[in-house]
């Protein structure tokens, strides 16, 4: 077993080395060589969260990603609409942090699956998720690399789920998109010619969790 603390307050978890080294590049990099790691099975990881290491650990033993989402018929019940944001906040931000983590581990099953687990956000009026707040779209461009799956799929869910042109949105969803990092902009731009364009195929055609391979790295 390897002993793994996590965070400022140093949570410890036990993890068969085995399953550890077999589920990505960085372990199998720190506990497969002449690192102090490897000699006392002992790693330090003082700048993650413990509950986003929960759900990898959690992972690493059921290769199953698990979020909150919608009751059996896909409708959520809410106390009011401050809780439905929250919710849908709480959800994004979870999702992203999680995508975050995996890239960090240096570990594309994990991330892949994680894509599974991503807010959908349907055509109709009644959406599931509402977009991410503009502070999550800022995480996610400043600590992800271009051409990553989860920047891919934050373009295409505003150009093929929001599909209205920008313009005939409002006041409120203008605000919305100047909050957004201008690169973000930039790749909806792009990505909204090439659908007039060159007309390529959505890819939402398939339902979720399925449309999700599209994005997989």
């Amino acid at each position: 077993m390897v002993k793994i603390l996590v965070g400022p307050q140093q949570k410890i978890f036990h993890v068969h080395k085995r399953l550890l080294s077999q589920s990505c590049a960085y372990f199998r990099a720190a506990l497969g060589g002449e690192f102090k790691e490897s000699v006392n099975d002992e790693i330090r990881l003082p700048e993650h969260q413990p509950h986003l290491f929960n759900h990898f650990v959690e992972w690493v033993y059921s290769k199953k990603v698990q979020l909150p989402g919608p009751l059996p018929g896909g409708a959520f019940k809410f106390r009011n609409k401050e809780h439905a944001h929250a919710h849908n906040n709480e959800t994004w931000t979870l999702f992203s942090r999680l995508y975050l983590l995996a890239q960090y581990f240096q570990c594309p099953a994990f991330d892949n699956d994680v894509l599974k687990c991503a807010p959908s956000l349907k055509e109709s009026k009644t959406s599931v998720y509402e977009p991410p707040d503009p502070s999550i779209i800022v995480m996610i461009y400043d600590n992800i690399i271009t051409g990553c799956a989860l920047r891919r799929y934050l373009v295409d869910l505003y150009v093929w789920r929001l599909h209205e042109p920008f313009t005939d949105r409002g006041p409120l969803f203008n605000q919305y998109l100047a909050s957004l990092p201008a690169q973000c902009i930039l790749d909806v731009a792009q990505a909204s010619m090439r659908r007039v364009v060159i007309r390529n195929v959505s890819p939402f055609k398939k339902e979720y969790p399925d449309c999700m391979q599209f994005f997989q790295d």
